[in-house]
């Protein structure tokens, strides 16, 4: 029997959240009530399930004002990323197409291709097609 909430939540610098819950409670006395309140509106949220398992959350923003939001269940795809990113490696040594050109980036920068592809995929060193976000990575 569990009783863990476990969860972690990204907000975006375009205004859209994305919540990761990555365990639930597995007895039904400790599931509560899961909402999401801005602005005065409140949207109900199905979390738990009584599986324990996770679930995957996005909260697309329909104003600046945070009055409308659209949420989703699923992987978290931000509309206004690259539409194809790639990521070369070459020992340990990242690069990407940047004006025609290999340019080496810094897999660590939070703006970089490299973050994208790592929130994807969730691993540098895998070779991944994403569907949603067209990433490649060739090690």
């Amino acid at each position: 029997m569990s009783r863990r909430l476990i969860f972690e939540l990204f907000l975006f610098d375009t205004n859209d959240m994305f919540l990761n819950v990555v365990q639930t409670p597995t007895d039904s006395s400790f599931y509560g009530t899961s909402q999401f309140i801005s602005n005065g509106g409140t949207i109900a949220l199905n979390i738990c399930d009584g599986s324990g398992g996770g679930q995957k959350i996005c909260f697309y923003h329909g104003d600046e004002a945070g009055n409308n939001w659209t949420v989703s269940y699923g992987d978290y795809v931000q509309a206004d990323i690259y539409t194809e990113a790639y990521l070369i490696r070459s020992e340990n040594i990242y690069y990407s197409v940047i004006d025609e050109k290999l340019a080496e980036v810094d897999v660590d920068a939070p703006t970089s291709v490299a973050s994208h592809i790592f929130f994807i995929a969730g691993d540098l060193n895998l070779r991944i097609h994403c569907q949603s976000a067209k990433s490649h990575v060739f090690p």
